[in-house]
């Protein structure tokens, strides 16, 4: 059989090619030509629009070229131009390297650093343009301070020198969306829009210069509870596996921070828009993280009664033991070596990153509060915190109708109370504005008829859900008198059942009940 293919194969290629008789190899490879005629004849047909398809499918059957060894394979044009380009240049493409070689680091340094005074000098020329002042000495100033702002040295005690005016106090609410409390919000750093968060799942976005809601993004609908056991996904890494607590950047990077109830924090870069790494070591809910400039950061642990400064680089964390009677809710830094911390147990404390205790513990900070008829006494909770950093001034909130300031004193030994400041409501949110100046500095405060946690305390009566503003003026600078008719429509100290001299109380009566201790 065998035979009788193989000279039916010669025949074939004899009438149609006329060449000579191929080798034993060559007709191995060949197809069975019978074969196929005979599948022909039953009815296999070929693909159409293939040539020489394949028979019995829709691929295309092509035959496999011949090689002939003593074939000779000419070049292109383009090769031969290429390859005269580099024998008549030789240095030509070495050339384009160096050209394309990026500056060292040291080149960069100083790039950066001509850039950064430039920068410096278009500020203090455009801040004294009006002044004759030199403006080197300016410059110079300006560079001592970011030094020791970056070495957590930098001090400016400004507390003594701050007041508010009552008439200059607005608020910002919905009543048609804001139904239910403000639990966060944040300012940007041209101090024209505040972002707030509340207990509905909703985001606005607020202006400064119109005093209104610009936008309202709505919350999507509720996970399954499947859906939240898998946790939340980023880029195919999983996320946090329970509620966020709190974020935040950075300071001058797009590197995030966040904290939740699964007892971890999660850092998160924006330039890559991907999850980096996750920080583990708290035994309960992470309540607040906070960031400066280093590549640190900061969080309190609720009730594991600890805070925890993260030391990104070197791998490594510092414990501190703190509120053993109660939850640490809250952390502040004041600058890169000194923060604040606060909890339900009513103690405001300041503590140094190269000690163990804290410098002051203030207990009862915001009075205490009477349950069961007055037989028991409980230190208020405190809420919320905040920090004009790398100053002396920090202030703290709770529900006992006051935003509180106070005075860090040296080697932040001590607090001393400067203000208070007339907020009824849970005091969930507060937020120092960016400008570096008294002139342009106000308070943001986040007021809700319950605390942003919980339903515990119950729902204030007579307290609009909004967001406060409350401008800060150097003290001294007269007060501007004006009648009912011109203050603000949406705020005002009477109405939240508060009486004008409420507003600005001395500092050793806005406090006489509070001890004060340094360890």
């Amino acid at each position: 059989m065998s035979f009788f293919i193989r000279k039916r194969g010669e025949r074939i290629t004899t009438a149609i090619n006329k060449k000579p008789k191929p080798s034993n190899t060559e007709m191995k490879n060949r197809p069975n030509l019978k074969k196929f005629e005979f599948q022909r004849g039953r009815g296999m047909k070929r693909s159409q629009g293939s040539r020489g398809g394949r028979i019995g499918t829709n691929q295309g059957f092509s035959k496999k070229p011949k090689f002939d060894p003593n074939e000779e394979i000419e070049s292109s044009t383009d090769d031969e131009e290429y390859n005269e380009g580099i024998t008549d240049k030789p240095g030509q493409i070495e050339q384009e390297e160096d050209d394309e070689i990026q500056e060292t680091a040291q080149e960069k340094k100083i790039r950066l650093a001509k850039l950064y005074l430039e920068e410096i000098e278009k500020e203090e020329q455009e801040r004294e343009e009006n002044e004759e002042v030199d403006v080197d000495l300016l410059v110079a100033k300006r560079l001592r301070e970011d030094i020791l702002e970056s070495e957590g040295r930098l001090r400016r005690e400004i507390s003594d020198s701050i007041s508010f005016d009552p008439n200059m106090i607005f608020s910002l609410t919905s009543s048609k969306h804001l139904k239910k409390s403000v639990t966060c919000l944040c300012i940007s750093h041209d101090d024209k829009w505040i972002f707030s968060g509340c207990k509905d799942g909703h985001l606005f976005k607020w202006s400064m210069n119109d005093k209104k809601k610009v936008l309202m993004v709505k919350r999507k609908e509720t996970l399954s509870k499947r859906k939240q056991k898998k946790g939340f996904t980023m880029e195919g890494k999983v996320g946090h596996r329970g509620p966020v607590r709190s974020l935040v950047f950075r300071h001058k990077t797009h590197t995030l921070y966040s904290s939740s109830d699964d007892r971890s924090i999660r850092i998160w870069s924006l330039d890559e828009m991907g999850y980096v790494e996750t920080l583990f070591g708290h035994q309960d809910t992470v309540t607040s993280v906070d960031a400066l400039s280093r590549e640190r950061a900061i969080s309190s642990g609720g009730r594991d009664s600890s805070i925890r400064v993260w030391k990104i680089v070197e791998e490594s964390q510092l414990v501190y033991n703190a509120h053993p009677n109660g939850s640490v809710d809250i952390v502040k830094l004041i600058n890169e070596e000194n923060f604040l911390s606060g909890g339900d147990d009513g103690l405001l404390c300041t503590w140094n990153v190269n000690r163990k205790k804290p410098l002051v513990v203030l207990p009862k900070s915001h009075g205490v509060e009477k349950s069961f008829d007055g037989l028991y006494e409980f230190p208020r909770w405190i809420s919320s915190l905040a920090t004009w950093t790398n100053t002396d001034l920090v202030a703290s909130g709770s529900n006992d109708g006051f935003l509180r300031l106070w005075k860090c004193g040296d080697r932040f030994k001590t607090l001393t109370p400067v203000l208070k400041i007339p907020c009824v409501g849970w005091i969930n949110s507060i937020q120092f504005s960016h400008g570096a100046e008294i002139n342009s500095k106000f308070l943001a405060v986040g007021i809700g008829k319950e605390h942003k946690s919980g339903r515990w305390s119950g729902s204030l009566s007579g307290v609009k859900n909004s967001i406060i503003i409350i401008p800060l003026i150097p003290k001294g600078k007269p007060i501007e008198e004006s009648d009912s008719s011109e203050s603000s429509p949406n705020y005002s100290p009477s109405s939240n059942g508060l009486q004008s001299s409420q507003i600005c109380t001395d500092a050793n009566e806005s406090n006489s009940n509070v001890d004060i201790t340094a360890s």
